[in-house]
């Protein structure tokens, strides 16, 4: 509990002594309703169905379906904070029911018995959030260790590199003042892991950053894992960032996530697809599991700032270009993965083709004269394009 409030509401199970008593302290002094659920009749209030402002149970032998609805918790938990080592079964059910933007926190000491299948698509889409401590103390479980920025002069993996925002994860690894030392991009198409050394190599060598691509078909687990313990030292990743909607690759990247690391799922999976992750790296090692779709007000923002700045650079993402007419086209292309980035697409230039920046020449001379001697887009090429093409 801090200075600016209380929850609402709070639910206890197998509670006894010092911090049962303080709990009811706090109640009696801040006003919010305490309800044992261990005890017969629970002190359920009347007529309350509204979601739980907080939860704090054990969990030995809770069902958590059925406590949410006895108690009328229909939002979900915005917190569920578990003392000692819970059930796998337990974190899989009562996860379940956290509200979006949830905490589940587990101070204990020892690992779990197994990986627990968590929603990764709700950690994406929802902001669930798993921490905890070995210190004993709940407090720390809240503490922040780091921000799911790449840890500056850390490491970093992108899984799925080649993508056009996997691209824009390495383009952002190894640009700007700070960012990690050695960046590990992967992906299956060599295609687009030679566009990804043509458009970064340069701008990771005069920054100082080793990055490394490495298509992880032509190894087996075994040459993998000594080529990370190579890279890396300790055979663990600062960062892990999936740009890949499969659970197997978000449950691969998880294990490589070194203490005091973060997972950051950004691929879109969707709400539903379960992942087996080992939680017990949550709270003995202060691991972070981070989801985010960029498409934030906020993401929005900082992305116009860091271009702004000149610390990062959308044009070098662009792989074709179209008019409004080869939308239809444009989206049949992303879907199919065609393009080893993004098309842009003008509509004020309603019959432009859609032209891949490699065949630039073939049908804009002109624009093409503009490129930059790799073939990325410039401003000069789109102020070419419209006083070309523009028709007012």
């Amino acid at each position: 509990f801090s200075d600016e409030g209380a929850p609402r509401r709070v639910l206890l199970s197998g509670l006894s002594g010092a911090l049962y008593d303080q709990l009811v302290a706090e109640s009696a002094k801040r006003g919010f309703e305490l309800i044992d659920v261990d005890a017969v009749g629970g002190g359920r209030s009347a007529g309350d169905t509204g979601g739980a402002a907080g939860a704090g149970c054990g969990a030995g032998g809770l069902e958590p379906d059925r406590l949410a609805g006895e108690y009328g918790v229909t939002q979900g938990f915005d917190d569920i904070v578990v003392l000692g080592v819970p059930a796998p079964e337990f974190v899989e059910q009562a996860s379940k029911h956290l509200a979006n933007g949830g905490i589940f926190a587990i101070i204990a000491t020892s690992p779990m018995a197994r990986r627990v299948q968590i929603d990764v698509g709700r950690v994406h889409y929802d902001g669930l959030h798993f921490v905890g401590t070995p210190s004993g103390s709940v407090a720390d479980a809240y503490k922040m260790q780091r921000s799911s920025q790449l840890k500056d002069g850390g490491s970093a993996w992108i899984i799925g590199a080649g993508g056009p925002m996997g691209q824009m994860h390495a383009q952002v690894s190894v640009s700007g003042t700070s960012g990690p030392a050695l960046v590990l991009a992967t992906d299956i198409d060599d295609e687009r892991l030679s566009e990804v050394e043509a458009r970064f190599g340069e701008m990771a060598s005069a920054k100082g950053t080793r990055m490394v691509t490495l298509n992880p078909k032509k190894v087996d687990s075994t040459e993998f894992d000594n080529t990370v313990a190579e890279l890396t030292g300790s055979g663990k990743f600062d960062d892990v960032v999936v740009m890949v909607p499969v659970p197997a690759l978000i449950e691969q990247g998880a294990d490589f996530v070194a203490g005091g690391g973060v997972l950051n799922i950004f691929a879109g999976v969707p709400r539903g697809t379960m992942a087996g992750l080992d939680i017990s790296a949550v709270y003995l090692n202060g691991t972070r599991w981070v989801g985010s779709s960029g498409s934030r007000i906020s993401d929005l923002q900082y992305t116009l700032e860091q271009t702004q700045k000149g610390e990062l650079s959308p044009n070098h993402s662009v792989a074709a270009i179209g008019g409004v007419n080869a939308a239809a086209e444009g989206i049949r292309a992303v879907k199919e993965g065609l393009f080893p980035g993004k098309i842009v697409i003008f509509p004020q230039l309603v019959d432009l083709p859609l032209i891949p920046l490699p065949r630039m020449a073939e049908y804009l001379p002109n624009v093409a004269e503009k490129l930059t001697p790799a073939g990325m887009w410039t401003k000069e090429a789109e102020d070419e394009l419209l006083r070309s093409h523009l028709k007012l």
